[in-house]
């Protein structure tokens, strides 16, 4: 199968945390068992393994409010979904065939970490990573969400439905 896996910042050590430690684990095993690997990333560190492609998502933080919701919009710039078999993202991008969910979800961490959620949720960033957050968990744009943990996953299904 060609696969395409998505994650901002791409280690193929996996050094960074856990999930660039899981995203270089699971495309090392995706070229074990014979599939077409190519990563779409702002940044990769280290060199890629055989059998494996990096895209760069050309990628300009600097001049955005938003660096997750600029990244995604180039991520849909760079990537056509009908090149590959299976679209999986490491992160908050859509429309994806897989996605895991490997940052805390914004919808619950706005209000327990600014002392005014109410005003905090209009922040230009705060409103960007909520819309991209929506979309990402959207039946429409993503047909399956990996979760590491049922807590995890009661959380996207009570914030988003399905």
């Amino acid at each position: 199968m060609k696969i395409a896996v998505v994650r901002k910042r791409f280690s193929a050590a996996g050094t960074g945390g856990g999930a660039e430690r899981y995203g270089a684990m699971a495309v090392a095993e995706l070229i074990k068992r014979g599939h077409e690997i190519t990563v779409f990333s702002a940044e990769f560190i280290g060199k890629p393994p055989k059998g494996l492609h990096w895209v760069k998502v050309p990628c300009n933080d600097y001049l955005t409010f938003c660096p997750p919701l600029n990244f995604s919009r180039q991520v849909r710039k760079v990537l056509n979904p009908k090149n590959f078999d299976v679209v999986y993202s490491l992160c908050r991008i859509y429309p994806a065939d897989i996605v895991r969910a490997t940052e805390h979800l914004h919808a619950l961490w706005v209000p327990m970490m600014y002392p005014l959620p109410e005003l905090a949720k209009y922040l230009p960033r705060n409103l960007g990573i909520s819309k991209l957050e929506r979309e990402t968990y959207n039946p429409k744009n993503t047909s399956i969400v990996v979760t590491n943990s049922n807590l995890i996953k009661d959380h996207i299904i009570a914030c988003y439905g399905s």
